[in-house]
């Protein structure tokens, strides 16, 4: 979008405001806003007599009067309710009115005023995170403020409100320049509070609060003009510096743009603005989004957020009469898609990248889906997935694939107690990335066995932060205590191709094949510029999974160099975790998970268990964001030392019913490759030979094959994989 006229620049120091900083900002000067004003809207007619004479105190409240009365449009585009006398408590807004605020677990009171940059955690034993800023700079309590204040019409409510935008933007204008130079403004007030997410954010959470307590007599017509003049102002900063990149900052760029500029079609530029932001959003979804669906940050938690950005953008984009191109809807539907046929059984998601293990049984993401079939009407899986299973359809299949974002799901079906696996196998991602290809989360009977320990605070320099996002804090393979290190590898964020990995799939049983090829390091380097030469290790899994309930797990690991090497598989769980020989067994609440190694011939495998361990090597522990601090779990470990190639297998089992010695392993010798056999009180359940590639002919036991793997389910039915 071309840019044709800017405010007058003018320094805060000869402003009449108290800025914090001296720096150059949009104009302060009420001439300049007023001419920005569309007096072609009769009701302006007069604002403009006032302008027209210079008067700016009654074009003020001219202004104030004219929103009063024509409030409607903003109020619905926001979707601000009508004001209610209820008597209802409201104990988040309570809490900011005692300016008491809390982020990602730390809460902080402030005393005489808002300090908007104070930071309180990096002491008193506070790890210290960074980003806790943003939760005051975008204004994320005001919604709660303005909510109770609609709710119960209570005055101290709008009172706080007032103040808190008046004070915002009397100490901090809106910045003419991108960067601020000198002047001792520290780093936060670009990088945190003049980013562009914060503009954006803020400047919509602004609109929302100024238009629910527009009707308050503690708004003064002073504050209301004041206040939408740096409305005006963070517009203007939004067209000079979009987000253009495709991410989610640019997705909530072009929303919010598109929907302030529809609600004040008072301001001349309104019109562009509201177009320009329709052609980034569509322009948003094309590339953001794989065609199966999946969000290309691959962060099962910001593919959420960027949904719903996308919902509302098509629902405000509607209410100006535009038509939704078909495309649009079709990838917003596969975004809801992705969820429900991700989901865990009990409805949650996998904890991949920075999302948080958490126990709300799925409600908020159904919740989610829900609101994408409702748009989208959609009647089918996305109504099924979020009614729970009382409305819609049913999915006809269980198991899936997502062949471009390189996430797999195998399970047994759809109810809360069926078997449930999701691997995570394609590319880096283009933000929120963690170092865990090949990785997995597991349930059964209702129970979340295996997990992925998730999300720390955005402290780059912390070691805990480069911890959680290494391999050691992930259900792969860790050689030498290593860390699998994709990042700075560009080419290595994004498929430009369905990923390259092998997927089967049929009723009676799920087939995956991937590799890590990308080297390895040292945890530590995560986040700094790598220095030291990547390792050269090669790692395959290949996991099959036979329907209804047994998996067998096989990696297969390379390295470049002929010394012996460690490999660790990690089995990390909430629940605890014991040793029986050389088998690990996870103890859930009702029922029980069995890892039963399989050795290749000549080869031995260790088993062990770590719980908060920090020496040697960091491993055992989740960050629980509810209590800011680091717990111990239970990480099981399947290890060797191994020269050349190497494999393991392991049968991964759960067990209701059985204790782990009803269970036995048999292994075969196969020159080549790896073979083994499981008995359960049944009977054989499995009999395997596999090799890592296909064409060379191995046998063991009555089994041969030169394919990938051969194997028979309860001596009935023989099965090769190619």
């Amino acid at each position: 979008m071309s840019i044709t006229i800017w405010s007058n620049e003018v320094s805060v120091a000869q402003s009449k405001q108290e800025p914090v900083y001296d720096y150059s900002v949009f104009s302060l000067n009420p001439k300049d806003f007023y001419s920005q004003l569309d007096y072609k809207i009769s009701g302006l007619k007069d604002v403009k007599t006032a302008v027209d004479a210079s008067d700016y105190k009654k074009a003020g409240i001219a202004l104030h009067k004219y929103f009063l009365t024509n409030k409607e449009l903003v109020q619905k585009i926001f979707k601000i309710q009508a004001i209610r006398q209820s008597k209802s408590k409201q104990p988040a807004a309570e809490l900011l009115l005692n300016r008491t605020y809390a982020f990602q677990g730390v809460t902080y009171t402030f005393k005489d005023g808002i300090d908007w940059l104070y930071n309180p955690t990096g002491k008193d034993g506070l790890d210290l995170n960074p980003e806790w800023v943003v939760n005051t700079v975008r204004f994320r309590g005001l919604p709660f403020l303005a909510k109770a204040y609609r709710e119960t019409g209570d005055e101290r409510y709008a009172i706080e409100l007032v103040y808190l935008m008046r004070d915002f933007i009397a100490k901090f204008p809106v910045p003419l320049n991108e960067k601020q130079a000198g002047n001792n403004i520290p780093s936060e007030f670009d990088r945190l509070m003049y980013s562009k997410l914060s503009v954006s954010s803020r400047l919509q959470n602004t609109v929302y609060s100024l238009f629910s307590v527009l009707e308050s007599s503690n708004l003064k017509s002073e504050d209301f003009v004041i206040i939408l003049q740096g409305v005006y102002n963070h517009l203007l900063r939004m067209e000079k510096y979009p987000y253009l990149n495709y991410h989610n900052m640019g997705v909530a760029d072009a929303y919010v743009l598109q929907q302030v500029a529809l609600a004040f079609p008072e301001f001349k530029r309104s019109g562009d603005w509201a177009s320009w932001a329709l052609k980034r959003g569509l322009d948003q979804m094309e590339h953001v989004v794989y065609p199966d669906g999946v969000e290309k940050e691959l962060c099962p938690r910001y593919h959420q957020g960027v949904m719903s950005e996308f919902a509302k953008f098509m629902e405000v984009s509607r209410f100006a009469g535009n038509k939704t191109p078909v495309e649009f809807i079709d990838k917003l539907k596969s975004m809801a898609r992705f969820l429900a046929d991700f989901s865990r059984p009990n409805g949650s998601i996998p904890a991949f990248n920075e999302m948080v293990q958490n126990s709300d049984e799925g409600e908020k993401i159904r919740q989610r889906v829900r609101n994408i079939a409702n748009v989208t009407n959609d009647n089918e899986i996305l109504r099924w997935f979020g009614s729970n299973g009382t409305q819609g359809a049913k999915p006809g299949y269980s198991s899936v694939a997502f062949k471009w974002s390189g996430y797999y799901v195998m399970r047994s079906g759809w109810a809360k107690n069926d078997n449930y696996m999701a691997i995570k196998a394609g590319p880096y991602g283009l933000a929120h990335q963690q170092e865990d290809k090949l990785s997995f989360e597991l349930f059964a009977n209702g129970e979340p066995f295996l997990i992925d320990p998730g999300f720390y605070i955005y402290n780059k320099a912390s070691v805990w932060r480069k911890y959680y996002r290494s391999s050691l804090a992930h259900n792969t393979v860790v050689p030498n205590g290593l860390s699998q290190l994709r990042e700075g590898q560009r080419s290595l964020y994004e498929n430009k191709k369905p990923n390259d990995a092998l997927w089967l799939s049929n009723d009676e049983y799920d087939f995956l094949s991937a590799i890590y090829n990308n080297g390895y390091s040292n945890f530590n380097y995560i986040g700094e510029q790598k220095t030291e030469e990547l390792q050269q290790i090669k790692h395959q899994r290949d996991v099959l999974f036979v329907k209804p309930g047994v998996w067998l797990m096989i990696d297969w690991m390379q390295a470049e160099k002929p010394e012996k090497h460690l490999y660790e598989a990690l089995f990390q769980s909430e629940y605890p975790v014991t040793v029986s020989g050389k088998n690990l067994i996870i103890k859930g609440k009702n029922s029980n998970l069995f890892i039963l190694p399989v050795e290749a011939e000549g080869k031995t495998v260790e088993a062990s268990i770590a719980i908060g361990q920090a020496e040697p090597v960091r491993r055992g522990w989740i960050y629980k964001v509810d209590k800011k601090k680091n717990q111990p779990i239970s990480t099981g470990v399947i290890s060797q030392k191994a020269a050349g190639s190497t494999g393991q297998a392991y049968f991964i089992i759960p067990g209701k019913g059985y204790e782990i010695s009803s269970y036995k392993i048999k292994m075969f010798h196969v020159e080549g490759g790896i073979g083994g056999e499981l008995t359960s009180p049944e009977g054989i359940l499995l009999r395997f030979i596999a090799q890592q590639y296909p064409g060379k002919t191995i046998s063991a036991s009555g089994l041969k094959t030169s394919a990938r793997m051969k194997f028979t389910v309860s001596n009935e039915k023989t099965i090769e994989i190619n």
